[in-house]
């Protein structure tokens, strides 16, 4: 999995900074004139002087940003984005996800999948047997693989736009409180809701996927004798 964060690490931030997008348009309409104050005094001659030495704006965005996605925990950003409090994981409802999808056949499932269907089976325990039996024997498949690192790259977004969201309209209660000013447009907080809602649906199709995929790919698997 480390590998496949790796990976992420580029596009993770693409998708991180579309979320800045509404904060800078609301804050830009609300404040302009504020801004261009700002642009032509002492700040723009502090980020030049910080952008010699080769930390530039967007490189303090992209640090806050990553930390605000590795804040949340990894049972939160599950429960997030499959819209779960308990056993949120995919892998849970293994024997409901294998049964809707066309490409297995139910009548031949050979025992690792089979076991999956059991009577009295608690989701968890059959997220472990879908987890060990199944998915890793076809983890290395590009298929199998690549829906992993999606669904991981859409559920680590979607954490990192839920806590900006949520730190974003903290700043705003306290600049209302304290110095009777808005930071966020109610249009800005409806485009970020709705990116994190993408992101989150996004996140729970890939992580479906990566359960029926791997056990197709593990039928396959167990017929050719082999991973293709």
């Amino acid at each position: 999995m480390g590998d496949l964060k790796k990976e992420n690490g580029k596009p993770l931030m693409g998708l991180l900074l579309v979320a800045v997008a509404p904060i800078y348009l609301s804050v830009a309409f609300l404040h302009w004139e504020w801004l261009a104050a700002t642009a032509s005094g002492w700040t723009l001659e502090a980020w030049g002087q910080l952008a010699a030495v080769g930390v530039t704006p967007l490189l303090c965005v992209t640090a806050l940003l990553s930390l605000m996605s590795g804040f949340v925990r990894t049972s939160w950003k599950e429960r997030l984005v499959h819209f779960r409090w308990r056993d949120p994981l995919p892998g849970c409802r293994s024997d409901l996800l294998l049964a809707c999808d066309h490409r297995i056949d139910m009548t031949t499932l050979p025992p690792e999948v089979s076991a999956l269907r059991e009577d009295g089976l608690g989701p968890r325990e059959r997220n472990s047997r879908w987890y060990s039996n199944v998915y890793l024997p076809v983890r290395e498949v590009p298929a199998v693989r690549n829906t992993h690192r999606k669904y991981l790259l859409h559920r680590d977004a979607a954490a990192g736009v839920f806590t900006t969201t949520v730190a974003v309209l903290f700043a705003d209660v306290i600049a209302m409180l304290v110095w009777d000013v808005r930071i966020m447009t109610g249009i800005g907080y409806l485009s970020l809701v709705l990116y994190l809602l993408l992101l989150a649906v996004t996140a729970n199709e890939a992580g479906k996927r990566m359960v029926t995929g791997s056990i197709a790919n593990f039928l396959n698997y167990e017929h050719s004798g082999g991973v293709e």
